[in-house]
Protein backbone atom coordinates (compact mmCIF):
# COMPACT_ATOMS: atom_id res chain seq x y z
CA UNK A 1 0.00 0.00 0.00
CA UNK A 2 2.80 2.63 1.09
CA UNK A 3 4.18 1.91 -2.76
CA UNK A 4 1.21 3.99 -4.39
CA UNK A 5 1.28 7.16 -1.70
CA UNK A 6 3.96 9.74 -2.56
CA UNK A 7 6.74 10.12 -0.45
CA UNK A 8 5.90 13.61 0.28
CA UNK A 9 2.52 12.51 1.97
CA UNK A 10 4.37 9.99 4.06
CA UNK A 11 4.87 11.03 7.68
CA UNK A 12 8.33 12.24 8.19
CA UNK A 13 10.42 11.90 11.27
CA UNK A 14 10.27 15.06 13.68
CA UNK A 15 13.79 16.64 14.67
CA UNK A 16 15.28 15.74 17.50
CA UNK A 17 14.69 18.00 20.32
CA UNK A 18 17.81 20.08 22.00
CA UNK A 19 18.52 23.80 22.87
CA UNK A 20 17.89 26.07 19.40
CA UNK A 21 20.77 27.00 17.59
CA UNK A 22 22.30 29.75 19.54
CA UNK A 23 23.24 33.18 17.02
CA UNK A 24 27.06 33.52 17.12
CA UNK A 25 28.00 36.24 19.42
CA UNK A 26 30.66 38.42 19.74
CA UNK A 27 33.09 38.04 22.63
CA UNK A 28 32.30 40.44 25.62
CA UNK A 29 34.46 43.38 23.69
CA UNK A 30 32.49 46.52 26.03
CA UNK A 31 32.63 44.21 29.00
CA UNK A 32 37.04 43.87 28.62
CA UNK A 33 37.11 47.40 27.09
CA UNK A 34 35.48 48.76 30.51
CA UNK A 35 37.86 46.95 32.56
CA UNK A 36 41.13 48.70 30.98
CA UNK A 37 39.96 51.94 31.02
CA UNK A 38 40.45 51.40 34.80
CA UNK A 39 43.82 49.47 34.13
CA UNK A 40 45.38 52.03 32.18
CA UNK A 41 44.75 55.16 34.89
CA UNK A 42 46.15 52.99 37.93
CA UNK A 43 49.29 52.35 35.39
CA UNK A 44 49.86 55.82 34.27
CA UNK A 45 49.02 56.89 38.42
CA UNK A 46 52.30 54.38 39.19
CA UNK A 47 54.44 55.80 36.30
CA UNK A 48 53.68 59.56 37.86
CA UNK A 49 54.54 58.12 40.53
CA UNK A 50 57.77 57.21 39.57
CA UNK A 51 58.54 60.73 38.09
CA UNK A 52 57.62 62.46 41.16
CA UNK A 53 60.77 60.10 43.28
CA UNK A 54 62.81 60.69 40.50
CA UNK A 55 62.99 64.61 40.63
CA UNK A 56 61.90 65.28 44.61
CA UNK A 57 64.00 61.74 45.75
CA UNK A 58 66.98 62.64 44.15
CA UNK A 59 66.95 66.18 45.69
CA UNK A 60 66.93 64.59 49.49
CA UNK A 61 63.77 66.23 50.24
CA UNK A 62 65.84 69.45 50.34
CA UNK A 63 63.41 72.35 49.02
CA UNK A 64 65.90 74.53 48.14
CA UNK A 65 67.16 72.29 45.69
CA UNK A 66 63.64 71.85 44.04
CA UNK A 67 62.89 74.72 41.97
CA UNK A 68 59.79 76.34 41.32
CA UNK A 69 59.33 75.34 37.40
CA UNK A 70 59.35 71.85 38.83
CA UNK A 71 56.90 72.28 41.25
CA UNK A 72 54.61 73.90 38.76
CA UNK A 73 55.46 70.70 36.08
CA UNK A 74 54.36 68.49 38.73
CA UNK A 75 51.20 70.34 39.70
CA UNK A 76 50.24 71.01 36.13
CA UNK A 77 51.12 67.05 35.16
CA UNK A 78 49.08 66.07 38.41
CA UNK A 79 45.70 68.17 37.77
CA UNK A 80 46.02 66.55 34.39
CA UNK A 81 46.58 63.04 35.28
CA UNK A 82 43.12 63.48 37.54
CA UNK A 83 40.94 65.23 35.52
CA UNK A 84 42.28 62.47 32.68
CA UNK A 85 41.54 59.44 35.51
CA UNK A 86 38.40 61.20 35.76
CA UNK A 87 37.15 61.47 32.23
CA UNK A 88 38.56 57.75 31.26
CA UNK A 89 36.46 56.31 34.41
CA UNK A 90 33.27 58.07 33.01
CA UNK A 91 33.83 56.65 29.71
CA UNK A 92 34.39 52.67 31.04
CA UNK A 93 31.27 53.43 33.55
CA UNK A 94 29.48 53.77 30.06
CA UNK A 95 31.01 51.39 28.34
CA UNK A 96 29.92 48.99 31.07
CA UNK A 97 26.12 50.28 30.83
CA UNK A 98 26.77 49.68 27.56
CA UNK A 99 27.98 45.91 27.80
CA UNK A 100 25.47 45.13 31.13
CA UNK A 101 22.46 46.10 28.86
CA UNK A 102 23.69 44.29 25.23
CA UNK A 103 22.93 41.91 23.69
CA UNK A 104 25.74 39.60 24.52
CA UNK A 105 25.44 36.58 27.24
CA UNK A 106 27.88 37.42 29.47
CA UNK A 107 27.83 40.37 31.50
CA UNK A 108 29.70 39.80 34.68
CA UNK A 109 32.75 41.66 32.82
CA UNK A 110 30.15 44.56 32.34
CA UNK A 111 29.39 44.80 35.70
CA UNK A 112 33.03 44.65 37.01
CA UNK A 113 33.92 47.21 34.90
CA UNK A 114 31.19 49.68 36.45
CA UNK A 115 32.14 48.48 40.16
CA UNK A 116 36.38 48.65 39.48
CA UNK A 117 35.44 52.77 37.40
CA UNK A 118 32.85 53.06 40.39
CA UNK A 119 35.80 52.23 42.69
CA UNK A 120 38.04 54.67 40.87
CA UNK A 121 36.09 57.33 41.03
CA UNK A 122 34.78 57.38 44.75
CA UNK A 123 38.60 57.65 45.58
CA UNK A 124 39.30 60.55 43.67
CA UNK A 125 36.21 61.97 45.44
CA UNK A 126 37.38 61.19 48.90
CA UNK A 127 41.26 62.52 48.06
CA UNK A 128 39.57 65.83 46.70
CA UNK A 129 37.76 65.79 49.76
CA UNK A 130 40.55 65.09 52.28
CA UNK A 131 42.38 67.88 50.18
CA UNK A 132 39.70 70.19 51.30
CA UNK A 133 39.44 69.18 54.76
Amino acid sequence: MSDDIPPSILPSQPPPAGPPPSPKSWPPFLGMLSILTTVFPVLFFCIYCLVIYSIIGGSGYDPDRVTDAEVLNLGVGMIALLCGTFIVSIVGMVIGLGALFGKTANKILGIIGLVLNGLVILAMLCGFVILLA
